[in-house]
């Protein structure tokens, strides 16, 4: 006889954790290698999961393109129960310093911690090349040092070359005009000089004498008296003429 029954399962619990690794030969010691951990689960509930990373001194993790500081990373999985559910985390490591081989220890557990693994990833990092006795940090300060240098003095001809063309522009402008003479300056003509009672004579007896200032103006000559009161120079080129002759 043979009996079958059919059990409804309503609760499971099944997670699958591995890691995988980017390469397994050395890696140059200028640059970094990745390396992934991959989470499945079937479930029938939501799981939350720790990622935790060791690894050696001076070498350095970025995890999900963030900087691993010791903290665990946190992750959540919905139910797989129906659907599968995967999550894969990308992480890299760099050497900084320290030793050239070393093991990145992952460990992965549940929120509950009644589900836990451990996995050990080998790297192996080649030597860095020696340079003639001087560091890479020497030769990146020579080069930084050497490419200031080098900007320093484009920047300096650069400054000079328009000083120069300048210059010659200017010198072009001063030659473009006619030739500067020099002018001497002409001296007034001498006078003769006339005694002083020829010069009252000619004061006395010379009646067409007129002031400066009236023969700029124009207008008739002034009266013996000077301007009539209250009269301006302006006026008097004006209305002088009628003042005389008793018009006005």
């Amino acid at each position: 006889m043979e009996t079958e029954a059919m059990m409804m399962v309503t609760k499971k619990r099944t997670l699958t954790f591995d890691t995988s690794q980017f390469t397994t030969d050395k890696i140059d010691y200028n640059l970094a290698s990745a390396f992934y951990v991959n989470l499945t689960s079937t479930s029938s509930e939501p799981e939350i999961i720790f990622v935790a990373v060791e690894h050696p001194e001076e070498w350095q993790i970025l995890c999900q393109k963030v900087l691993y500081d010791s903290t665990p990373l946190q992750f959540s999985l919905q139910p797989g129960m129906s659907i599968e559910q995967r999550q894969t985390v990308e992480c890299e490591a760099r050497r900084f310093g320290g030793v050239l081989e070393g093991n990145i220890i992952v460990q992965v557990y549940t929120e509950d911690a009644t589900i836990s693994q451990s996995f050990s990833i080998l790297m192996v990092f080649e030597q860095e090349p020696v340079h003639d006795g001087m560091s890479t940090q020497q030769i990146a300060m020579f080069g930084g040092g050497g490419l200031l240098s080098v900007l320093s003095l484009l920047f300096i001809l650069r400054r000079r070359r328009v000083y120069e063309e300048v210059e010659e522009e200017v010198a072009q402008i001063q030659q473009s005009g006619p030739p500067i003479q020099e002018v001497q300056p002409t001296q007034p003509p001498l006078h003769p000089q006339v005694s002083t009672q020829q010069d009252e004579a000619t004061v006395e007896h010379d009646n067409s004498f007129v002031p400066a200032e009236q023969v700029a103006l124009g207008g008739p000559p002034l009266p013996e008296g000077g301007l009539p009161a209250g009269w301006t120079m302006e006026q008097w080129q004006y209305y002088g003429q009628q003042y005389l002759d008793g018009t006005l």
